[in-house]
């Protein structure tokens, strides 16, 4: 069936994680039609993955099939050659003979089985999980944002994680399972074959049935994981909402009867796909099992027994015979199962397949120079995938000098944030074009645009690493690092809180590892942010509502601060507060994503338009707030004082 692809409207080298949103949905729904050719592709893509990854799995793997195989006819010619010792003049030196190969061939298969399986796959599977989950972070790093902020992003991250740490040891273990029992079919019918080619065909005859009964389980067992992903996603995600520590203490402040809903919500629903098709998977599969067994052993018992009855066949050939079908049944299922299996496997193999084949985000070759930069936007237009009604920046042409200091402000929902992460390259313009430095930005390499950026988020984040690798994002390699360190945390304001701590900037953030960690207030935690971003020194500095959770005077002290640190940056400032926006060269007023003011804060306040109306504003709130304090403030020296006076005239 063709699938319809439709793309968004921007440039030719823009993501288009539509495709991949519905090609993915596409193939979840066609899964169970995967041809045989692309299941196998699947299984191979993986297979070079390992032996890329760890070149010595494969061979190792090889060497335990054929051991496998060795062994398998090691234990059937031990009860063919042991029974006929039996009616030898010498029997205990037959019988020695016997038992010394037999034991010698399975101590050899023992020690380097287990040695290969229980010392040395735990380390190389390792190996290969981790280089693939390596592939799949960076390949997260790559994308683009606009293909990140989609929910079903998110679940087809978390799958291509699970199979990553889940199916390379299953798909290898399979792989040499199927070996093996292929390996261990050609030698038990060649043994067997040599007695009666009866039996041969009586070993098929139980696998046919069962192989059948298998496609029908793996089949129902696929469909139950994948109703479960989702509400096991949504109840792992409110479970760690209880111990992160920007969740923890608010989540105790207010009724937390949502999440507790939700999340038992999830469990129900896990709880009910388990109900409703775990008991037919497994009755299947017993029904399944106990079928195998009795066609297994009962009907070559019957053949052979008729056969020793009727002086066809020896005792030692019947005891030959049935273990030998037997265990060849066993062998061919194992092979017959891998169909099954390896559909199964192909499965999930396509989800990390699907993930990692998502079109990465489109990076030119051009390298920005480091020291400030020009910035210039040119009838910059964008909208988001999910809304492409609404323009969040409409039309928006704009020169940003080197070294420049300019603010966008402007209501919340304006398109100030998205404006400023058009510049960053996190989203592309849907029409228009954003320089930098005169070159067109999808010109640039991602990297060095992004090492030239450094930016305060509103909300900033940090790690449960010490304090001087949250700036570095590095572990510390030198004094010189500390002292690089130490200098943004005194410029950012923090140093003097930092260096009171036991452990100064080695001390750990959080107690999640370290139950000496240390807490940091929202301010200090924005103080971090700013540490971080004037450590990076890039050209281009921008601040998005970095005093949100600042007082008035730290605010004040924060900005005189980072227009110092800032001085020889080209700098961006996103703020509510217009107060820090005096200091800016030129101020942007944005409005439904158009600049509709534009100049000087002394050339906005005589336009009187709305920047006016909206400073005059937050400076009478501003005003109030101080004489309330003042009163405040007077009051409870008045209280003080008439309480003295009165404990004095008790004294009295």
């Amino acid at each position: 069936m063709n699938m319809k692809i439709w793309y968004l409207k921007t440039r030719e080298n823009e993501i288009k994680y539509h495709i991949f949103y519905k090609e993915n949905d596409y193939k979840l729904k066609k899964s169970s039609h995967i041809k045989g050719r692309e299941q196998m592709k699947n299984c191979i893509w993986l297979l070079q993955k390992s032996a890329k990854a760890c070149p010595q799995r494969l061979p190792a793997m090889l060497l335990v099939t054929l051991l496998d195989a060795v062994n398998a006819v090691n234990i059937i010619l031990f009860y063919k050659y042991a029974v006929q010792a039996l009616y030898q003049k010498d029997v205990l030196r037959q019988m020695a003979i016997v038992v010394g190969i037999y034991l010698a061939v399975h101590v050899i298969h023992s020690v380097v089985n287990n040695y290969l399986t229980q010392v040395k796959y735990p380390v190389w599977n390792e190996t290969i999980k981790q280089s693939l989950s390596k592939e799949i972070y960076e390949q997260y790093q790559s994308l683009s944002a606009d293909t990140v902020q989609d929910p079903k992003f998110y679940d087809a991250y978390k799958k291509a994680l699970d199979e990553s740490d889940m199916r390379t040891e299953a798909v290898l273990n399979i792989i040499q399972a199927v070996l093996g029992n292929l390996f261990s079919a050609f030698g038990i019918i060649a043994v067997i074959a040599s007695m009666n080619w009866i039996l041969v065909l009586l070993a098929i005859i139980p696998v046919c049935t069962s192989a059948l009964i298998n496609l029908k389980i793996v089949k129902m067992r696929y469909q139950y994981n994948m109703s479960c992903v989702k509400p096991n996603r949504m109840a792992e995600y409110i479970t760690r909402l209880f111990y992160q520590p920007e969740y923890r203490e608010e989540i105790r402040l207010h009724d937390n009867a949502l999440l507790q809903k939700r999340y038992h919500d999830a469990v129900d629903e896990v709880s009910s796909q388990t109900k409703a098709q775990m008991p037919k998977i497994v009755l299947i599969s017993a029904s399944g099992a106990n079928l195998f067994s009795l066609i297994n052993y009962g009907i070559p018992m019957l053949v052979l027994g008729w056969q020793v009855f009727q002086g066809i066949t020896t005792i030692g050939e019947f005891s030959t015979g049935v273990i030998g079908v037997s265990n060849l049944s066993s062998s061919l299922f194992g092979i017959w199962c891998i169909i099954p299996g390896i559909r199964e496997q192909s499965l999930y193999i396509e989800n990390l397949r699907t993930f990692l084949s998502v079109q990465k985000e489109t990076t030119g070759e051009h390298t920005l120079a480091f020291g400030m930069h020009e910035i210039t936007l040119q009838d910059v237009h964008f909208h988001y995938s999910a809304n492409t009604v609404r323009e969040v920046t409409d039309g928006i042409s704009l020169h940003i000098k080197k070294g420049e200091k300019i603010a966008f402000v402007g209501e919340n929902g304006a398109g100030k944030t998205t404006l400023v992460k058009l510049i960053e390259g996190l989203y592309h313009p849907t029409e228009g074009e954003i320089l930098i430095d005169g070159t067109p930005i999808e010109q640039l390499d991602k990297q060095s645009l992004r090492c030239n950026i450094a930016t305060v988020m509103q909300k900033p984040v940090h790690y449960s690493f010490t304090i001087a690798e949250n700036i570095l994002m590095r572990e510390i390699q030198s004094d010189a690092d500390r002292e690089q360190v130490q200098q943004v945390l005194e410029e950012s304001g923090l140093w003097d809180r930092v260096s009171k701590f036991p452990k100064g900037m080695d001390s750990v953030l959080g107690k999640e590892f370290d139950e000496d960690g240390i807490e940091l207030s929202g301010g200090e935690s924005q103080k971090l942010a700013i540490a971080r971003a004037l450590y990076e020194n890039a050209g281009v500095l921008i601040l998005d509502e970095p005093a949100n959770s600042l007082d008035p005077l730290a605010e004040a002290e924060m900005y005189e601060r980072m227009f110092a640190a800032g001085k020889d940056r080209t700098m961006i400032l996103i703020s509510h507060r217009l107060y820090s926006t005096r200091k800016a060269d030129r101020i942007c007023y944005i409005e439904n994503g158009k600049i509709v003011e534009e100049g000087t804060h002394e050339e906005l306040m005589r336009a009187n338009r709305k920047y006016a109306s909206m400073y005059q504003l937050q400076a009478s709130l501003y005003e109030k707030d101080s004489n309330e304090a003042t009163i405040n403030e007077t009051t409870s020296k008045m209280n003080v004082e008439k309480t003295t006076r009165l404990i004095k005239g008790a004294a009295q």
